[in-house]
């Protein structure tokens, strides 16, 4: 088989016009750039941004504990990995969260 080949773009019309009209329709360079210019598109990104690193930080807390409940249940060790998995889920989040928010008010002073 030739690598330059692509078999789904030659051998399916319908999948080749579906993937041109997704690109050219929905995500085409001309507007992200207009929504990029947007104050108001601008905005929007910054508060999904701080959003998603909300989530990051809980996701972050959640996952630490988790794998410290895991290994206590595993070594017997009581409360100390899961307390130990907190500690460190909650530094790691806040410093991912504090990073996102502090980049995230840069780009919007700019």
């Amino acid at each position: 088989m030739n690598p330059a080949r692509v078999p789904f773009r030659n051998e399916f019309p319908a999948f080749r016009r579906l993937c041109e009209k997704f690109h050219k329709g929905y995500i085409s360079a001309a507007q992200m750039a207009d929504n990029q210019q947007n104050p108001v598109g601008r905005g929007f990104g910054v508060g999904y941004s701080v959003v998603g690193a909300g989530f990051q930080l809980a996701f972050a807390i959640l996952f630490f504990t988790g794998m410290g409940y895991l290994g206590d249940r595993k070594l017997g060790t009581a409360p100390w990995l899961m307390l130990l998995g907190l500690a460190v889920g909650l530094g790691a989040g806040f410093y991912a969260f504090w990073r996102r928010v502090v980049a995230a008010s840069k780009a919007n002073d700019q």
